[in-house]
């Protein structure tokens, strides 16, 4: 009998100045949401984060598939700067400034139709890291998040 080999996302690794600069977004944004997404590598099952292209379109509602914040505009635009980069589109995020890292129904729908994983930045009190929650396709289901370095488990 033969294994089938998932390739749905099961874990996404982002590196620490992605973190910082996820964190310093939702921050400079509050307490309106940011959103955009996240450039790097992947092996199939893992990802890894090096770098973010925020989103121009602000709060509005995109009607896209990746966030009710995201365009197809915002997409194209991740996409020429991760060419440039010679990464990948590999997820959307978007931030909750407020500190409470439910999602709603909506959101959860959102993740079901998005081809992406799609990662939820929330503030945490008095300034530490903030909390990382990523959701991945086709189920919206939880993925694991791991924060490291540059190189640390690179799937590339």
């Amino acid at each position: 009998m033969a294994h089938r080999v998932s390739t749905t996302p099961v874990e996404l690794l982002i590196d620490a100045s992605v973190v910082g600069a996820l964190d310093q977004e939702m921050r400079s944004a509050a307490p309106r949401r940011a959103a955009g997404f996240l450039l790097g590598h992947s092996s199939g099952v893992v990802l890894s984060a090096r770098a973010l292209c925020p989103a121009r379109s602000g709060d509005g509602d995109g009607g896209g598939p990746f966030s009710s914040a995201l365009t197809s505009a915002d997409y194209r635009r991740a996409l020429r700067k991760a060419r440039g980069l010679g990464l990948r589109v590999v997820a959307s995020y978007s931030t909750h400034p407020g500190g409470d890292p439910h999602v709603s129904l909506r959101e959860i729908a959102g993740f079901r139709r998005s081809p992406l994983v799609s990662l939820v930045v929330t503030a945490r009190p008095n300034d530490t890291a903030p909390r990382l929650d990523a959701y991945g396709p086709p189920t919206g289901g939880a993925i694991t998040v791991a924060v490291g370095r540059g190189g640390d488990r690179d799937p590339a």
